[in-house]
């Protein structure tokens, strides 16, 4: 079925800037053919600047929570859209992309956007590409020219301290010497958003080496740094992190005690499951909860004590 009049009426109900935006029609914007880019690109600047705003919001909502739906065609036509909003909500859904083919879209953005938060949102939404290049699915010049375009703002020192920060995270899952010396810099840097990004980098990144410095940093009296260093050890899933991580459980920091949890669960292991276990009969019901959770994931569920817990 020709779906063109379903567009084009779409798009005219979009322009009218008194009917409300219907959330059951922008599912018409999902794959839309090279004809209807054409007329998509002709009709969206006739659309009223916070009409923009709100549909490229939506789509976002919408791929996130149907992934047979894809609206990267639209998202990459909006990048160029005057309204910063469009442009940084135009990003954010190129973010969930896996087509090689919107990288120098968000290239683009990244290096030559005026707006420093639009930049910022580039260099994360790069991050799903950098997991890919990680793990050998993308061409070797793409990821080389991710990985140098990443690596030159993250160490830019003219650039702005957010948009580096976003650009070494989303760098962190690449194993390159050139990485670990960025995250050892910024970690050393005087600059406390580098500093974190590098916490999180480090967990991106998934090597040992890190370890002692995550270790070490748990201790610290700043609960956002507990935070990205519990995460950190989640991901990088070494057991020796394990007796370091069972205490920050009862940590005064919600979100940290919520981190920790998970991170138990991602790492495993009968001292991680016994911990579990204790947090599943606190009196929180939303830790219980994520304690359960965290269970389902450690290995060994079929231990008799896991089992007659559950029950």
């Amino acid at each position: 079925m020709d779906r063109k009049p379903s567009l084009n009426y779409l798009l005219d109900e979009l322009k009218d800037s008194n009917r409300p935006v219907s959330i059951s029609k922008l599912v018409n914007l999902s794959d839309l053919t090279p004809e209807e880019v054409k007329q998509f690109r002709k009709d969206w600047p006739a659309i009223g600047a916070r009409k923009r705003t709100e549909v490229v919001k939506r789509l976002v909502q919408l791929a996130e929570d149907n992934f047979e739906l894809n609206f990267d065609i639209v998202f990459s036509c909006c990048v160029a859209d005057p309204e910063v909003d469009v442009r940084i909500r135009a990003a954010e859904g190129l973010g969930e992309s896996e087509d090689p083919a919107f990288i120098e879209t968000l290239i683009g953005l990244l290096e030559n956007d005026d707006d420093p938060s639009v930049r910022a949102t580039a260099a994360s939404s790069l991050a799903r590409f950098s997991e890919m290049a990680e793990i050998n699915r993308l061409r070797p010049r793409h990821a080389e020219r991710l990985g140098e375009t990443l690596l030159a703002v993250a160490t830019n020192k003219t650039e702005e301290i957010e948009v580096r920060r976003r650009a070494l995270e989303a760098l962190g899952p690449m194993s390159l010497p050139e990485v670990t010396w960025a995250i050892r810099e910024a970690y050393e840097s005087n600059s406390y958003p580098l500093k974190v990004g590098a916490l999180y980098a480090m967990g991106q990144n998934c090597d040992p080496i890190w370890l002692p410095t995550l270790l070490e940093e748990l201790h610290s009296s700043n609960a956002e740094i507990r935070y990205e260093c519990v995460s950190a050890c989640g991901e990088i899933g070494d057991e020796e992190a394990v007796p370091y991580l069972v205490p920050l459980t009862t940590d005064p920091d919600y979100q940290v005690r919520l981190a920790a949890v998970d991170a138990l669960g991602k790492i495993g292991g009968e001292e991680s499951r016994r911990a579990l276990q204790e947090c599943a009969r606190c009196e929180d019901a939303s830790l219980r909860e994520a304690a359960a959770e965290a269970l389902d994931s450690v290995a060994g569920d079929e231990d008799p004590l896991y089992l007659s817990f559950r029950t």
